[in-house]
Protein backbone atom coordinates (compact mmCIF):
# COMPACT_ATOMS: atom_id res chain seq x y z
CA UNK A 1 0.00 0.00 0.00
CA UNK A 2 1.55 3.30 -0.77
CA UNK A 3 1.27 6.31 1.62
CA UNK A 4 0.72 9.83 0.18
CA UNK A 5 1.16 13.01 1.79
CA UNK A 6 0.18 15.57 -0.81
CA UNK A 7 -2.94 15.05 -2.84
CA UNK A 8 -1.39 15.73 -6.99
CA UNK A 9 -4.04 17.89 -8.11
CA UNK A 10 -5.87 16.48 -11.11
CA UNK A 11 -5.23 18.05 -14.38
CA UNK A 12 -8.27 20.30 -15.58
CA UNK A 13 -10.81 18.67 -17.98
CA UNK A 14 -10.77 20.88 -21.22
CA UNK A 15 -15.48 21.12 -22.14
CA UNK A 16 -15.63 23.87 -24.61
CA UNK A 17 -19.25 23.21 -26.31
CA UNK A 18 -18.88 25.79 -29.61
CA UNK A 19 -22.36 27.83 -30.09
CA UNK A 20 -23.44 27.92 -33.49
CA UNK A 21 -27.19 28.83 -34.84
CA UNK A 22 -28.28 27.98 -38.21
CA UNK A 23 -31.09 30.49 -38.84
CA UNK A 24 -32.30 28.66 -41.84
CA UNK A 25 -31.93 25.30 -40.56
CA UNK A 26 -33.91 26.39 -37.14
CA UNK A 27 -36.78 28.20 -39.18
CA UNK A 28 -36.57 24.34 -41.40
CA UNK A 29 -37.20 22.27 -38.08
CA UNK A 30 -39.62 24.03 -36.44
CA UNK A 31 -41.80 24.36 -39.77
CA UNK A 32 -41.18 20.10 -40.33
CA UNK A 33 -42.41 20.32 -36.84
CA UNK A 34 -45.46 22.08 -37.45
CA UNK A 35 -46.37 19.57 -40.19
CA UNK A 36 -45.69 16.42 -38.49
CA UNK A 37 -48.24 18.31 -36.10
CA UNK A 38 -50.81 17.09 -38.73
CA UNK A 39 -53.95 17.38 -36.30
CA UNK A 40 -53.66 20.96 -35.31
CA UNK A 41 -54.67 23.70 -37.69
CA UNK A 42 -52.42 26.49 -38.42
CA UNK A 43 -52.64 30.13 -36.99
CA UNK A 44 -52.15 33.48 -39.27
CA UNK A 45 -49.73 34.00 -37.34
CA UNK A 46 -47.88 30.67 -38.72
CA UNK A 47 -48.76 31.19 -41.91
CA UNK A 48 -47.94 34.71 -42.25
CA UNK A 49 -44.48 33.80 -41.12
CA UNK A 50 -43.97 31.04 -43.55
CA UNK A 51 -45.17 33.62 -46.34
CA UNK A 52 -42.32 35.91 -45.45
CA UNK A 53 -39.83 32.92 -45.72
CA UNK A 54 -40.91 31.85 -48.93
CA UNK A 55 -40.79 35.51 -50.46
CA UNK A 56 -37.00 36.42 -48.43
CA UNK A 57 -36.17 32.76 -49.95
CA UNK A 58 -37.06 33.45 -53.30
CA UNK A 59 -35.37 37.30 -53.56
CA UNK A 60 -32.16 35.82 -52.20
CA UNK A 61 -32.46 33.30 -55.04
CA UNK A 62 -32.99 36.01 -57.51
CA UNK A 63 -30.43 38.08 -56.29
CA UNK A 64 -27.89 35.45 -56.50
CA UNK A 65 -29.23 34.88 -60.23
CA UNK A 66 -28.38 38.42 -60.80
CA UNK A 67 -25.23 38.00 -59.19
CA UNK A 68 -24.46 35.85 -62.04
CA UNK A 69 -25.72 37.43 -64.77
CA UNK A 70 -23.67 40.65 -64.10
CA UNK A 71 -20.65 38.00 -63.91
CA UNK A 72 -21.31 36.80 -67.12
CA UNK A 73 -21.68 40.33 -68.93
CA UNK A 74 -18.28 41.30 -67.13
CA UNK A 75 -16.49 38.19 -68.77
CA UNK A 76 -18.22 38.87 -72.39
CA UNK A 77 -17.02 43.14 -71.88
CA UNK A 78 -13.32 41.62 -70.96
CA UNK A 79 -13.30 39.03 -73.48
CA UNK A 80 -14.19 41.31 -75.96
CA UNK A 81 -11.69 43.79 -74.72
CA UNK A 82 -9.01 41.38 -75.42
CA UNK A 83 -9.90 40.08 -78.54
CA UNK A 84 -9.75 43.87 -79.81
CA UNK A 85 -6.61 44.62 -78.41
CA UNK A 86 -5.28 41.00 -80.29
CA UNK A 87 -6.41 42.37 -83.32
CA UNK A 88 -4.75 45.66 -82.93
CA UNK A 89 -1.42 44.05 -82.26
CA UNK A 90 -1.30 41.45 -84.62
CA UNK A 91 -3.26 43.21 -87.61
CA UNK A 92 -2.80 46.44 -88.24
CA UNK A 93 0.34 48.85 -87.64
CA UNK A 94 -0.97 50.29 -84.62
CA UNK A 95 2.21 49.06 -82.41
CA UNK A 96 4.55 50.61 -84.81
CA UNK A 97 2.64 54.01 -85.41
CA UNK A 98 2.78 53.85 -81.08
CA UNK A 99 6.29 53.20 -80.87
CA UNK A 100 7.71 55.73 -83.58
CA UNK A 101 5.77 58.22 -81.69
CA UNK A 102 8.03 58.06 -78.70
CA UNK A 103 11.36 56.85 -80.42
CA UNK A 104 11.37 59.90 -82.55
Amino acid sequence: MRIVFFKRPQPKQFDYKPLYYDEQKEEMEKRMQRIRQAGEERSDEDIKHDLKYEIERNWRRKKQGGLQKVNTIRFLVYFAFALLMIYFIFFTDFINKFLSYFVK
